[in-house]
């Protein structure tokens, strides 16, 4: 059997499921017709509304207020993470804005590129030998924390800033071991005095580059992710 499908966006509510049932079916776009199945929500610009709640307002620059605005997800039946894991390699199960076919990118910090760790202090496991190949010893991952790093001097202002939403969940990403292994991870603590910040959760082999643990090479690259005291660029 062959279902055709006519030109159109089909806006899917569930997954596309294919069961056994299906074996014998093909599905086919009418030929020159353009066919998108999309399982996503449609939004207009009345979706959005200003921001109302002072709480929120004031985690927000002066200057930007008036020009960001809220979508209540749950009053269009997207569903979303209740807790974003400690560390994640994917998406995390964040919730993705597409605007004339482009994915909408998350607030971040920097906007572009990356800051980077100052010194590693402690790599929260993994090798502590310089010479990765010939380790003297390993230290076992801790499971409340994930290492602790001294931050740049570039970085003070944005960390003091971050602090404050400690409790409502920040997140790093980066390249914390190797140029091959990024991870997302929550801060567990951010020390304004002595510059430093600890990770809630360990990553495999700790951080801190492996070429020059313990204390890294200060190139390790990261960057906060998905916080709204970082929402300062159009889209």
């Amino acid at each position: 059997m062959v279902v055709w499908l006519r030109a159109g966006d089909y806006f899917l509510a569930n997954p596309f499921d294919l069961t056994a049932d299906d074996s014998n079916t093909v599905y086919r776009a009418v030929a020159g017709e353009k066919v998108r199945l999309i399982g996503a929500k449609r939004l207009s610009a009345g979706n959005f509304h200003s921001i109302t709640n002072q709480a929120t307002l004031a985690r927000i620059p002066e200057k930007l207020r008036g020009k960001i605005v809220e979508l209540d997800l749950e009053a269009m039946g997207v569903r979303h993470a209740a807790a974003y894991p400690d560390v994640f390699s994917d998406s995390g199960g964040l919730v993705s804005l597409f605007f004339g076919g482009e994915r909408m990118p998350l607030a971040r910090y920097p906007n572009e590129g990356y800051t980077m760790m100052k010194r590693v202090l402690d790599t929260g496991g993994g090798l502590q030998d310089r010479n990765w190949q010939s380790p003297i010893n390993v230290k076992p991952a801790h499971p409340d924390s994930g290492g602790t790093f001294e931050y740049n001097d570039d970085a003070y202002a944005r960390f003091e800033i971050w602090r404050k939403q400690i409790e409502r969940g920040v997140w790093l990403k980066g390249y914390w071991r190797t140029a091959w292994q990024n991870e997302a991870v929550r801060l567990k603590s951010i020390d304004i005095f002595n510059h430093t910040a600890t990770l809630a959760k360990p990553i495999q082999g700790g951080i801190g580059n492996k070429y020059a643990r313990p204390e890294g090479n200060g190139k390790e690259q990261y960057w906060l992710l998905n916080l709204l005291e970082e929402v300062d660029t159009p889209g």
